[in-house]
C-alpha cells in the first residue's frame, strides 16, 4: 500500500511539472525536488518554482535566484505578458569548475557559469516531450544524462554538443554513474547497462526482474544495483558477472517488501539501501549477508549520505535518522522537520540528501526550504527559496537542438 501511495504522489508531482502562469500575479505551483549541490561556500539548488537559487552556506542569504528556462510561452492570456515556463528537476545537480549542469523534465540539459550567471542549453531528443527525471554526471569533460526515451546520452561538457548516444529497451529514470572508462545506467526494461564511455557502444549488460531507478553505486571494482524487484546486486565492474544478490536466492526471513528507489551508501565495507517498505538493509558488500535493518517507520525515497561514521537518512514524512554506520543496529531521530518547522503537515523529503564540512542539506519539497544539520553540534538551520526576479540577472541563452541517431 505504501508503494501505490508513493507512486501517486510522483505521478501527481510530475503531471503539475509544466505548470506555467496562466494570469497577471499568480503563483506557481512547487514541483521537483532537486537536491543541493555545495560548492565554495555556497548552496545550488533548483526550487519547485523552476528556478536556480544561489544561497551562501553560512547564514542561508540568498546571493541570486534566476529561472532555469526563460523562454516564453506563447501567450499570457487577458492581457498579460507571456510567462516562462516552469522546469521542474528531479536529479542532483552536478558541477565542473564554476559550471553547474541540470538535468529538466522538459528534455533539455542546461549549464550555467554560477559567476557570470550565462546558461545555454540543449534539447535531447528531437521528441523534446520525452522528459529527464535522473540528474547529471560530469567525468573526463563529459556530461552523461539519460533520458525517459530509453537513451542515455554523452554530451561535450563545453558545447553541450552530442558525442553518442545509447538505446535501452525502455524509458531511463536513474542518474548514471560513470567509472574507469565506463558508464553505468539502470532502465525501465530491468537491465542495467555498462558503456564504454570512448565509443558509446554496450560492455555488458544484467538482467533483473524490476526496473531500476536508483544510480548504480561502484566501489572496489564492483557494481551494486538496487532494483525494483526487491533484490540488491554485486557485479563484476568489468565482466557484469553476477558476485552476489540479497536476499540470496531461497533465502526467507528479512526480505524486502517494497522496491528499492533510493541510491544506497557504503561505509565500512557495508551497504546501506533505503527501500519503500521502510526499512534500510545493511549488507556486507563481501559477500551481500545482512548484518542488520533499521526500521524509520515510512517509506524512503531520498538517497542518503555518509557523514562522520553515520548514516543519514530522510524519510518521505521529513523524518531525519542518523544510523551506526559500523554495522551496530543504533538508529537516532535527529529531529522531525514537520515539527522543527512549524508543523509544517504536507513537508516531504524526496530530494537526494548532500553533506559538506559535517553538515546535510536537505530540500523540502512543499516547504521550499534548504535545511541544513550540523552532525557534530545538533544546529539546525532552514534557509527559505526565495521567490527572485529574473529581470535584473538576465542570462544570454543559446538553445541547440540536437538531432540524435541511435548507436547499434
Amino acid at each position: 500500500m505504501k508503494k501505490k501511495v508513493f507512486v501517486a504522489i510522483l505521478t501527481l508531482a510530475l503531471l503539475a511539472i509544466f505548470v506555467t502562469l496562466s494570469s497577471c500575479g499568480s503563483t506557481a505551483v512547487s514541483a521537483g525536488w532537486a537536491g543541493v549541490t555545495v560548492y565554495g561556500g555556497n548552496l545550488y539548488t533548483v526550487s519547485g518554482f523552476g528556478q536556480l537559487d544561489a544561497l551562501t552556506a553560512a547564514d542561508g542569504s540568498t546571493l541570486w535566484g534566476i529561472a532555469v528556462d526563460t523562454t516564453p510561452t506563447s501567450s499570457g492570456g487577458f492581457g498579460c505578458s507571456a510567462p516562462s515556463t516552469i522546469v521542474a528537476v528531479y536529479g542532483n545537480l552536478s558541477m565542473s569548475g564554476d559550471q553547474l549542469y541540470i538535468a529538466g523534465y522538459n528534455g533539455k540539459v542546461y549549464t550555467f557559469n554560477v559567476n557570470t550567471r550565462i546558461s545555454s542549453s540543449v534539447t535531447l531528443s528531437a521528441d523534446d516531450s520525452k522528459p529527464i527525471v535522473g540528474g547529471t554526471v560530469i567525468d573526463q569533460g563529459r556530461v552523461y544524462v539519460a533520458s525517459s526515451n530509453g537513451k542515455l546520452y554523452a554530451l561535450d561538457a563545453t558545447t553541450l554538443a552530442k558525442v553518442w548516444e545509447f538505446k535501452t529497451g525502455n524509458k531511463i529514470w536513474s542518474t548514471p554513474a560513470a567509472d574507469d572508462g565506463m558508464v553505468f545506467v539502470g532502465s525501465f526494461d530491468k537491465k542495467v547497462y555498462a558503456v564504454d564511455t570512448a565509443t558509446g557502444k554496450q560492455k555488458w549488460s544484467f538482467g533483473t526482474k524490476g526496473a531500476i531507478i536508483a544510480t548504480p553505486v561502484i566501489a572496489g571494482g564492483t557494481v551494486y544495483v538496487a532494483s525494483f524487484d526487491r533484490h540488491i546486486y554485486a557485479l563484476d565492474e568489468v565482466t557484469g558477472s553476477l558476485k552476489w544478490q540479497f536476499p540470496a536466492s531461497g533465502q526467507s526471513g528479512n526480505e524486502p517488501r517494497e522496491w528499492f528507489w533510493a541510491t544506497p551508501v557504503i561505509s565500512n565495507g557495508i551497504l546501506y539501501a533505503p527501500c519503500l517498505d521502510g526499512k534500510v538493509y545493511a549488507v556486507k558488500t563481501q559477500d551481500g549477508s545482512l548484518v542488520t535493518t533499521f526500521d524509520l517507520g515510512t517509506e524512503i525515497a531520498s538517497s542518503p549520505v555518509v557523514v562522520d561514521g553515520k548514516v543519514v537518512v530522510a524519510t518521505h514524512d521529513a523524518k531525519i535518522y542518523s544510523l551506526d554506520a559500523t554495522g551496530i543496529k543504533s538508529q537516532v531521530l535527529i529531529v522531525d522537520l514537520r515539527i522543527k518547522d512549524n508543523n509544517q503537515s504536507k513537508l516531504t523529503v524526496s530530494s537526494p540528501l548532500s553533506a559538506a564540512n559535517g553538515i546535510v542539506y536537505i530540500h523540502g519539497f512543499q516547504s521550499e526550504k534548504i535545511y541544513a544539520l550540523n552532525m557534530a553540534t545538533g544546529e539546525y538551520k532552514a534557509f527559505a527559496l526565495e521567490s527572485v526576479s529574473t529581470t535584473a540577472t538576465a542570462t544570454a541563452t543559446v538553445t541547440a537542438t540536437v538531432t540524435v541517431t541511435a548507436t547499434k
